[in-house]
């Protein structure tokens, strides 16, 4: 089966016309507006957030072979605040916290963090690294925005 969708991709490749390609396996969920918003990261000079955003999800597809314990922290953190406060309380600390990364701002980002484990009541175990390490552990801030807000399919048919 992997030799057919190897083959069809390479034929789109030879085909495809345009400056980028996105391919969605079968098993995989993406957000409706997914490859838009990255186009739009890109397009206005800020593809480190666009790489970032796609290594994370390669990294979250990986699993246990790539995440480090920080990153499944944070993976795990931002689905319990999904199921604890409501979908555009998450959505809007989600943009706080992009917004905090993006200009590289440290302290917002450490403050927003704090103010979101509050108001959810959501220990961040993984917070302390970023902490310690802000550059070093960006990683781990971009897992927990790329969780957040990503419901179960379960929970979006009940809403």
């Amino acid at each position: 089966m992997k030799i057919i969708i190897s083959s069809a991709r390479n034929a789109g490749l030879d085909i495809a016309c345009g400056k980028y390609i996105g391919f969605v396996d079968s098993d995989d969920s993406i957000h409706p507006k997914m490859y838009e918003v990255l186009y739009n990261l890109i397009k206005n000079h800020k593809s480190y957030i666009a790489k970032q955003i796609i290594r994370v999800n390669w990294l979250i597809k990986k699993g246990d072979e790539e995440m480090n314990k920080d990153m499944k922290g944070a993976y795990a953190c931002a689905k319990k605040v999904n199921e604890t406060i409501e979908a555009n309380k998450v959505e809007s600390y989600k943009q706080k916290l992009l917004n905090s990364i993006i200009f590289n701002d440290k302290d917002r980002t450490c403050q927003i963090l704090m103010q979101l484990s509050a108001y959810s009541k959501v220990n961040f175990d993984f917070a302390y690294s970023i902490f310690e390490d802000f550059d070093k552990n960006k990683e781990i801030v971009y897992t927990f925005i790329n969780a957040l807000g990503k419901r179960s399919s379960k929970e979006e048919t009940n809403e």
